[in-house]
């Protein structure tokens, strides 16, 4: 028979025992528990520089070439955070052309491992092309690029309140690609694209 004072003591083992394991499941990203409420701050820079005129033919849409409307072609930094990246610009609808992205640099720094309070900085640098986005002069012919843009800044992210890592930056992501979608919309907006 086991003694009371002994079972007790085996009984908050176990609770803390659980407790750890809910805590390390959370986050690693394998359940779910996010409550919190975040705010972010975003600082970015763009130059897209569109060569298309009117005597250059229109480029076709990524629809009609049969390709997704944006892809990362090469990534320097973070492999999941270019994953949640990645995720963010997936449903970017029909760029005219498609956007072909390098992510030359991105990075965190922060304690984003602290658990009730998250604060970091994600640091990016991303070239936009149509074409060979490391070829050095947008071309403008048929087959060429047509544009070509580079998208630098910051990403100020804090948390507060039951948030894993990976949600963390997840959320990150998510904002380096609105920033991302932003760049392609001002070149699909501007006036001497051909449109």
């Amino acid at each position: 028979m086991i003694s009371r004072p002994r079972r007790k003591s085996q009984i908050i083992l176990a609770v803390a025992a659980c407790l750890i394991m809910v805590g390390y499941l959370r986050e690693t990203g394998h359940i779910g528990l996010n409550l919190y409420s975040a705010r972010n701050s975003a600082s970015s820079t763009t130059s897209v520089a569109s060569v298309t005129s009117a005597s250059a033919p229109t480029p076709r849409s990524a629809g009609a070439m049969g390709q997704p409307a944006a892809s990362i072609v090469e990534t320097h930094g973070d492999p999941r955070l270019v994953q949640y990246v990645r995720d963010a610009i997936a449903g970017i609808p029909g760029a005219k052309p498609p956007a072909h992205i390098v992510v030359k640099r991105l990075t965190t720094r922060g304690s984003y491992w602290v658990p009730i309070y998250k604060t970091g900085v994600c640091s990016y640098d991303i070239r936009l092309s149509d074409g060979d986005p490391n070829a050095a002069v947008a071309s403008g012919d048929a087959n060429g690029v047509h544009y070509m843009g580079t998208l630098s800044g910051e990403i100020d992210e804090k948390v507060t309140g039951v948030c894993s890592v990976y949600h963390f930056q997840e959320l990150v992501g998510q904002e380096v690609g609105k920033q991302v979608r932003a760049a392609l919309e001002k070149y699909e907006s501007a006036p001497d694209n051909g449109k």
